[in-house]
């Protein structure tokens, strides 16, 4: 078999694989909200063609998202950092991507609100460069803390290696910030009112 062949056999398979959660994401039993937020904290990770597909399953399935929900999630997340002088950067962070997801299935106003506000949230200062380049992610952490504001493809192979290489609390934080991972053991629980959308 050529790498060509072995090359569209892999393409095809992700065509597939992707079509799959689309069907999964119009027919969960979880609910339509639990399952767009799951799509939602990995579309960063996704390839861009592969967004193509989460797209058009998120939009037919946004007509039976709870958006109420959705925002006092919102809100009470940006209670939880705004209350927190002291809270750690990589909990912040993870706090931050899951916002990330709750807004982009929401959509309008909210998530354009969450975009103005990102650097804020966030509360990167002038402690991390966000200068975007690969020196960024020498070290794990600054590549963990930059990576929502970057957002490069080449980061996210970065977080992968993090995921796999890294001790805790990098390898955990890394994981969230793929959408493999909601709650991290070194951070508070999430507050009640998000507990039936992250399951």
């Amino acid at each position: 078999m050529t790498g060509e062949t072995l090359e569209l056999i892999k393409a095809i398979n992700e065509i597939l694989k992707s079509i799959k959660e689309v069907v999964i994401l119009l027919s969960s039993t979880k609910g339509a909200t639990v399952r767009a937020v799951e799509i939602a904290q990995r579309w960063d990770a996704a390839p861009r063609w592969r967004r193509a597909f989460l797209w058009l399953g998120l939009k037919v399935v946004s007509l039976r998202i709870d958006r109420r929900k959705l925002r006092d999630c919102y809100h009470a997340l940006k209670e939880r950092l705004s209350g927190q002088h002291g809270i750690d950067d990589l909990c912040r962070v993870v706090l931050v991507k899951l916002m990330d997801a709750v807004a982009r299935v929401h959509g309008g106003l909210l998530l354009e609100e969450h975009r103005a506000k990102l650097s804020e949230l966030l509360g990167l200062g002038v402690r991390v460069s966000l200068e975007c380049k690969k020196e960024t992610c020498y070290n794990p952490r600054t590549c963990l803390l930059a990576y929502l504001m970057c957002r490069k493809w080449w980061m996210v192979e970065k977080l992968r290696k993090i995921a796999i290489r890294a001790g805790p609390p990098y390898a955990e934080t890394a994981k969230a910030l793929l959408g493999e991972k909601t709650v991290l053991e070194f951070c508070e629980p999430l507050p009640a009112v998000c507990a039936e959308i992250f399951v």
